[in-house]
């Protein structure tokens, strides 16, 4: 019944991820994302974060104050991208870090989530436009990837590539925007 307590979120993540999903949907995200966490993935895991981690310290101002919380928000960031798109040529993770950061970047105010009449698009200069807007963009780098790794035909060790594996496998369709969404 997770599905219920996380109407807000849809617009934001879809009507179809693992975690908005129930029964029997709920039981093919599972599958779709269950190689991603068996213990050697995990293992995998722990070590970009890690190499992340090492990265951010080496950036760090000596003798100059910083943001510890913008550190560890760049940490993140980029051991999830790791994690799901693998290692990317710089150019290409530049690129996913803008969008990804744009995209949670497009409004302040969470009233867009909870307040239906303030999901209006009125074009990319609106709040809700301009989430759209950027989710489309974000969306389109995406399914190029999971275009390549379709074409590939083997996972690569990256969240993306077992989700498309696990999707071909898969004796239900999942779509290209499912596992975007995911």
């Amino acid at each position: 019944v997770g599905g219920r307590g996380t109407r807000a979120l849809r617009p934001l993540i879809g009507n179809d991820t693992l975690i908005v999903c129930d029964g029997k949907a709920h039981t093919v995200r599972k599958q779709l994302l269950s190689s991603a966490f068996q213990p050697q993935s995990v293992r995998r895991h722990d070590q970009l974060t890690i190499d992340c981690c090492l990265h951010e310290i080496e950036k760090l101002p000596r003798n100059e104050p910083f943001s510890i919380f913008q550190v560890v928000r760049r940490i993140t960031l980029q051991s999830i991208i790791l994690s799901l798109f693998g290692d990317l040529e710089q150019p290409r993770r530049g690129l996913l870090t803008g969008l990804i950061n744009d995209y949670m970047h497009a409004f302040r105010n969470p009233l867009f989530l909870f307040v239906k009449m303030l999901q209006q698009d009125w074009g990319k200069f609106s709040p809700w436009g301009r989430l759209q807007h950027r989710r489309e963009r974000l969306s389109g780098f995406v399914k190029a990837e999971i275009l390549r790794h379709r074409q590939q035909q083997s996972a690569t060790g990256c969240v993306l590539a077992e989700m498309v594996l696990n999707s071909k496998k898969s004796r239900i369709k999942i779509s290209d925007e499912s596992i975007f969404n995911e």
